[in-house]
């Protein structure tokens, strides 16, 4: 058999593709092992999810919020939301903690009465739409310190 003859090239072409297709398929199996054990990882050492703090933390001063995702992922009761400012000039984004059982809607704008105050009381620790890990502050509103 000449190793010009065209069966025996196409021969040698099928066996080269078969290969090449086995290896690449091995290869992504394998990333997708690795990217599976590293989420393991990840979660098992509790970096996704929800982590509340002992004692509410920082204070964040909104006139209005808006309601971004409700009930996202693992939070059956809470809100994606950005806290707005009254001049609408500064948004923080944070996971309003729906600690009264209200059912929210996405792009719903609720008015924050003055007496009250969003305060940190955790963290949420989440995969974007992207694939990227966001962390953003968990609050709840809290009547304001008289000072």
């Amino acid at each position: 058999m000449n190793i010009f003859d065209p069966i025996f090239l196409m021969i040698v072409i099928w066996i080269v593709v078969i290969i090449l297709s086995v290896m690449i398929l091995y290869d992504g199996f394998k990333v997708r092992k690795v990217i599976k054990e590293t989420l393991a990882d990840v979660k098992k050492e509790n970096k996704l999810g929800l982590t509340f703090y002992d004692e509410p933390g920082e204070v964040f001063l909104a006139d209005e919020m808006k309601i971004i995702q409700a009930n996202p992922g693992d939070c059956a009761n809470g809100a994606l939301v950005a806290l707005i400012s009254n001049d609408g000039s500064s948004r923080q984004h944070v996971l309003y903690r729906n600690s009264d059982g209200i059912d929210f809607y996405d792009d719903q704008i609720i008015s924050i009465r003055t007496d009250l105050e969003f305060r940190q009381i955790g963290q949420f620790v989440y995969r974007s739409v992207n694939h990227s890990i966001l962390t953003v502050p968990i609050v709840d509103l809290f009547e304001r310190d008289e000072e």
